[in-house]
């Protein structure tokens, strides 16, 4: 009898081995890296209204001066947005986006600025976002030597080509800033 019970047994912790293995959802193949594409063209960017500004401050920022802003501007033989802070110090830009993002898709942003000064110590603060979901922020302090910030991120949200892509500016002194790259997908590196 305790030797047809341990069969039993044997048999019993087989068939729900293959059970739990034959049924179980087969496993899903990671999907291959996204290639790199842009999201922007960088002649195309328009400044924010405030009252649609997922940066905007409580009450009135100032105005940018059209020559503090160069679309298209050629940096190191790149187009670039390029904002002079002196005269725009807080200023969001839109365009729609080029390619969708999914959300889990990576993005990158490449924006160089020259040295960073102001009257007294401050920050600068530099955001992205897809329509009004901000999906990256980071700061600065100033004074800081001039660098190159190069960034990827995961989009939070899926956003279909022809979203808003909305990059946001908030400096205090006489700065430089030039924006290189939005893209999504795969750097490579």
């Amino acid at each position: 009898m305790m030797q047809f019970s341990l069969k039993r047994s044997r048999l019993a912790i087989v068939l729900t081995f293959l059970a739990l293995t034959t049924c179980a959802e087969p496993t899903q193949e990671p999907a291959p890296p996204r290639p790199l594409a842009s999201l922007v063209d960088q002649t195309l960017w328009t400044q924010v209204p405030p009252e649609i500004d997922p940066f905007a401050l409580p009450g009135p920022t100032p105005p940018c001066l059209p020559e503090a802003i160069q679309l298209g501007e050629l940096f190191g033989g790149e187009p670039a947005l390029s904002v002079a802070s002196e005269q725009c110090g807080f200023v969001s830009f839109s365009q729609p986006l080029l390619e969708p993002v999914r959300a889990g898709d990576p993005i990158n942003l490449r924006l160089w600025h020259f040295d960073l000064i102001a009257p007294e110590p401050s920050e600068a603060v530099l955001g992205l976002a897809l329509g009004d979901e901000i999906q990256w922020n980071t700061t600065i302090p100033i004074p800081s030597s001039s660098g190159l910030i190069a960034t990827t991120f995961t989009a939070t949200t899926a956003a279909p080509a022809g979203t808003p892509i909305i990059f946001h500016l908030h400096n205090h002194g006489q700065n430089s800033y030039h924006l290189l790259e939005i893209s999504v997908g795969d750097w490579g590196l």
